[in-house]
């Protein structure tokens, strides 16, 4: 199924509206709720979407994102969330 299920990262993310980056995936024991990113998914980044929607961004290498990119992964998640409660 390509179902994506909220496991307790992402549920953390909607309930405090903070995003959580996970440097180095291979030493999270929450790894195990992203089985729908690819094998060699080394980062992830999950970033609050609006109210209800949290933005998932994948890397192939630990620490792959800077804070400029944090910060622009924000705005455009902002956006996107703003976009999408207006439908």
């Amino acid at each position: 199924s390509s179902e994506v299920i909220p496991g307790p990262i992402v549920k953390r993310v909607l309930e405090t509206g903070k995003a959580v980056y996970l440097v180095n995936l291979n030493i999270y024991p929450g790894r195990v709720e992203f089985t729908y990113l690819p094998e060699n998914t080394q980062g992830v980044i999950c970033q609050p979407m609006g109210q209800e929607g949290v933005l998932i961004l994948a890397a192939n290498a630990p620490r792959s994102y800077t804070q400029q990119d944090e910060r622009w992964i924000e705005g455009l998640a902002d956006k996107l969330g703003h976009t999408l409660a207006g439908l």
